[in-house]
């Protein structure tokens, strides 16, 4: 359920700074409430604007994008059937992903985020099918994980968000017991180690296609692993 932190009003024609810090309160709030609308809203003023509208018109040009864009398909709570997708076959992405929400003990994204416009859309678009992403990926939902995914995103999409979150995700690992402390038998990760990981998954991002292009509700009967051949092993088109 949404909190009811109430985020400052983010003035007119921002300064940079100004953006940085709204933007960091805003990526607080989502990381224990995903589907918080304010947070998201916010993080998309301050961060992602620019690069939202660089996608939008990349999807235009693109077959299944301006697809996407023009039918604003939806992922979120109350729009999928998970009893229908943890039927189909062991191995397909519908399955995995009903078996991945039954498994970590979490509910598909909901916000109640206006969507004003193909920015707007593309923002709970993004933030919807992050959980596809972690299939697709095979990026795990422990903090290495999960910086790898935003390392990723951030190669793929070009989003400003990871830039704060991949650095917070280190610190974490450093110094909060409740994430990566003794009493869940977790490392602190060494910095070689961490770098060399999300440099990897930036440079994986950044050697295939948007993912944001792909409709993955034409996909749920196949297997994530023939979906990793298709949009993740073969690279970009030439």
């Amino acid at each position: 359920m949404s909190n009811t932190t109430t985020l400052p009003i983010l003035p007119e024609n921002p300064s940079l700074l100004t953006r940085v810090r709204l933007g960091y309160k805003a990526l607080l709030i989502a990381k224990d409430d995903p589907g918080n609308p304010e947070a998201g809203a916010r993080i998309n003023d301050c961060f992602e604007q620019e690069i939202y509208a660089k996608l939008a018109v990349m999807m235009r040009a693109h077959p299944t994008g301006q697809k996407i864009l023009e039918e604003r398909p939806s992922l979120e709570a109350g729009d999928v059937d998970l009893d229908a997708l943890e039927s189909m076959p062991a191995g397909s992405l519908g399955h995995e992903l009903a078996q991945y929400y039954k498994d970590n003990h979490i509910t598909p994204f909901n916000t109640t985020q206006p969507i004003r416009n193909e920015i707007d859309y593309i923002s709970k678009r993004y933030r919807e099918t992050h959980d596809i992403y972690h299939l697709l990926t095979g990026y795990g939902t422990d903090v290495m994980g999960e910086m790898m995914l935003q390392a990723f995103v951030r190669g793929n999409m070009g989003i400003r968000a990871p830039l704060m979150i991949v650095p917070f995700g280190f610190l974490t690992s450093r110094f909060s017991t409740s994430v990566a402390g003794d009493e869940e038998g977790i490392e602190p990760f060494a910095l070689s180690e961490y770098v060399s990981a999300v440099r990897a998954a930036k440079k994986r991002g950044a050697s295939i296609e948007p993912l944001i292009m792909i409709r993955f509700e034409d996909h749920w009967e196949r297997s994530i692993e023939d979906l990793r051949q298709e949009f993740l092993d073969a690279g970009k088109p030439s």
